[in-house]
């Protein structure tokens, strides 16, 4: 099969499942980046590889991305993973007799962007603490300034992006990306004396527009107070640009504390139980093998979120077959068993939304 036919059916199929995964999925901003032409996206990384597929899917353009090499290990899985834009970074528990290899893959993504591509990089270099930013490593810019040079100036703008996830590893939660102003490389490094100058010049701009589009709780040791904090006095927004912004002003306010309560319809508190009922009826044997095989198997918590989509946008489609199998085998009639098969995806997507009093 076509690698580009793979990546683009993966893609759609990643897509509806973000609309399954989360309750509110908004895309903010999309219109800034440029159609055509080389780019670097960079983003903060809170998510694991869901971070990259909330990229992807939020978008119009089709980046590349860096990741670590030992997934790479088996033939099989390389030329799957390359097929869908994959390429391998490596580490120093890798050996440092491989890391002559980064030089090769640097290469290779300056000469995918000479061919007006996009580079997907994460300049935190990993994950940690959900909304605690790390310092930037000089990668993307490195890479920014080889592209300058092998070009001879040649356009190249570098595209921040912001995500804010209201809860990390919870399924049923919002989830914001933002796309900020591009940045002009040779802008960046135009009135910069020396090389380290402006290899500095691009981190530092990076860095900045980043932060201007995402949460950063520091000082980092006060940051499970801080985080408590936050989710004790948020401020709930329907929209999630303002509800970045509220909780923005919620972590400025620290250590005061407020008391902020709302009332809810009865009505709508007993469709929601018995719209429940339903639900984890029909949802909740999946979701406790899932999370029990998350709990016995990932210890790395920001993988959580990541792994929980990935098991659940194979398995449910599974499931859902099998139950309706099931179902027709008890009733024997077609017409039912056809209506219980829509309302199994039907009463999720409804029970997403008015699941809790907030928005």
């Amino acid at each position: 099969m076509n690698p580009a036919l793979i990546y683009r059916i993966l893609r759609s199929y990643c897509h509806v499942g973000l609309l399954f995964y989360f309750r509110k999925w908004q895309v903010k901003g999309k219109e800034k980046v440029p159609a055509k032409g080389p780019l670097l996206f960079i983003a903060n990384h809170q998510n694991a590889f869901l971070d990259a597929i909330l990229m992807t899917c939020s978008g119009s353009r089709s980046p590349y991305y860096l990741a670590r090499a030992n997934v790479f290990q088996k033939p099989l899985a390389a030329k799957f993973l390359s097929s869908i834009h994959l390429k391998p970074i490596y580490r120093f528990r890798d050996g440092f007799s491989t890391l002559k290899n980064n030089d090769i893959i640097m290469q290779d993504c300056i000469d995918l962007m000479k061919k007006g591509e996009v580079i997907l990089l994460f300049p935190e270099a990993n994950h940690n603490e959900p909304w605690s930013m790390r310092a930037f490593q000089k990668g993307f810019a490195r890479m920014a300034m080889m592209f300058h040079e092998q070009t001879n100036g040649a356009p190249l703008q570098i595209v921040p992006i912001g995500i804010h996830y209201m809860d990390h590893h919870a399924f049923n939660t919002r989830v914001l990306v933002e796309y900020g102003d591009p940045l002009l490389v040779s802008d960046l490094i135009k009135d910069e004396p020396s090389e380290r100058r402006k290899l500095e010049a691009i981190v530092e701009a990076g860095e900045k527009a980043i932060k201007a589009l995402a949460l950063d709780l520091k000082p980092e040791e006060e940051y499970k107070k801080r985080k408590e904090h936050l989710v004790t006095n948020r401020i709930y927004k329907t929209d999630m640009v303002e509800q970045l912004e509220a909780d923005r002003r919620v972590a400025a306010a620290y250590p005061m504390l407020s008391t902020k309560k709302s009332g809810e319809n009865i009505l709508i508190k007993l469709f929601r139980a018995v719209l429940g009922a339903y639900v984890y009826l029909t949802h909740g044997l999946p979701y406790l093998l899932i999370t029990k095989f998350i709990r016995k198997n990932i210890k790395d918590p920001q993988f959580i979120s990541s792994v929980k989509f990935a098991m659940g946008i194979f398995a449910t489609p599974v499931y859902y077959i099998m139950l309706t199998m099931i179902f027709y085998l008890i009733t024997a009639n077609g017409q039912w068993s056809l209506a219980f098969l829509i309302s199994l995806p039907l009463s999720l997507v409804i029970f997403k939304q008015i699941s809790t009093q907030k928005p």
